[in-house]
């Protein structure tokens, strides 16, 4: 009987969003030099994830409800770049490298909003090299020879304080290289 991967969930629900502020619902992150075991365990519900070995996401999808207007977005980078990355700042270049998908949440104090984001790699049928790994649209990849840092983050761009935010990530489709 083959092996059946259980997806990663993450669930948030916060009420301390500033106006203007931006709030982490999770970031997974490669660290090579991490010490101990680091393997990725589905029932965590932990914000932050850090594994020492090689990560791809195939799919995932992210829904946000929320009583602001803002951003729902999501970024993929280097480490190093984590305080660029984690701000929703259009003219920052590091941000706008790093942003892969952005949609609007345009709740007010009295009316939710709701906004999803989802990706799901895809292989090529027509290659010769299907069978091999040719992408149509590749998976997320957190490793020595890519990006380290995934990151899904909301920004309140109201000017009210204390909004809401109740959010739900699945990464349906994962796989850890050991």
């Amino acid at each position: 009987m083959a092996a059946v991967r259980v997806p990663l969930f993450r669930s948030e629900n916060t009420g301390t969003i500033p106006a203007g502020a931006d709030e982490m619902l999770f970031q997974l992150r490669y660290n090579m030099s991490q010490t101990g075991s680091s393997r990725l365990i589905p029932g965590a519900n932990d914000a932050t994830l850090v594994s020492s070995y090689p990560i791809a996401i195939y799919s995932y999808s992210v829904q946000v409800v929320g009583d602001f207007y803002g951003s729902l977005y999501q970024t993929y980078g280097l480490y190093v770049n984590e305080p660029a990355l984690s701000n929703y700042d259009l003219g920052n270049d590091a941000f706008v490298r790093g942003l892969k998908q952005v949609k609007m949440i345009a709740g007010t104090s009295t009316t939710l909003s709701r906004a999803t984001i989802t990706y799901r790699a895809k292989k090529n049928p027509k290659s010769k090299w299907a069978t091999h790994g040719k992408w149509k649209r590749p998976p997320i990849f957190l490793g020595p020879d890519a990006g380290d840092l995934f990151n899904i983050s909301v920004f309140n761009a109201s000017a009210s304080t204390n909004r809401t935010v109740n959010s739900l990530l699945e990464i349906h489709s994962w796989k850890q290289f050991t």
